[in-house]
């Protein structure tokens, strides 16, 4: 239920006088800390279970430089959700009325293309990768998560056309039916990746948790891995 939450908590934000961009699909969260900034946005909020099971959806906020909130911030937000009693002080708005005054407000291609060129430009060795791009074979997992879209299409730019999918997990699934942990830091989460690398010959495994900001790589040499 992260667009139902996500909705909710722009909306109780638009009630307060307060202007919201809302992405109109799965985004990961470098993406987001991109548009805090882009947007020149006070904070960001990411709805998401991460690399835990989906019984733990919550919350993740980000200031105006992007980076995850840092003491006093976090306390001043905890202690405001403290101090509400009854649900009924929280002030709630009409979706097309919070449209209509401009405070509810999507975006997607406006954020995705700029965020693109960003992420070209940290690239390095650039050379190398263009002579070895057509040639490299990498299988890539989102595990369930938000990275496919974006990760298949700044490979692409980059020039690496030989990018394998693990099919079972490229499609977003809040219940992660085929890890009980999705977090590339824990080898039980490379199974289906595995399998798929060595039927393709991949020189490079990646995958990404769900909300796409940690990472694991796998390197042909022993598929020993790489964190």
């Amino acid at each position: 239920m992260s667009k139902e939450f996500s909705e909710q908590t722009a909306l109780i934000l638009n009630a307060n006088g307060i202007k919201t961009y809302i992405f109109e699909e799965l985004r990961p969260v470098p993406e987001l800390s991109y548009a805090v900034r882009k947007l020149k946005c006070i904070a960001g909020i990411m709805i998401t279970a991460s690399h835990n099971p989906p019984k733990y959806n919550g919350y993740k906020v980000y200031w105006e430089d992007g980076a995850q909130i840092v003491p006093p911030i976090d306390t001043e937000i905890i202690n405001e959700v403290k101090n509400i009693k009854d649900y009924n002080e929280i002030k709630t708005i009409n979706k097309q009325e919070a449209i209509e005054k401009g405070l509810y407000n999507t975006v997607l291609e406006e954020i995705d293309a700029p965020y693109m060129e960003e992420l070209e430009k940290l690239s390095y060795n650039k050379e190398i990768i263009q002579k070895i791009a057509k040639d490299l074979k990498i299988v890539y997992t989102p595990l369930h998560g938000t990275g496919a879209k974006p990760t298949k299409r700044i490979l692409n730019k980059l020039g690496f056309n030989n990018v394998y999918i693990v099919p079972e997990q490229e499609a977003p699934d809040g219940n992660f039916p085929t890890v009980d942990y999705p977090n590339p830091e824990d080898e039980k989460a490379f199974k289906l990746a595995l399998e798929l690398a060595k039927k393709v010959d991949a020189d490079i495994i990646t995958a990404t948790d769900p909300d796409a900001d940690r990472l694991g790589v796998y390197a042909k040499d022993s598929f020993s891995r790489r964190i």
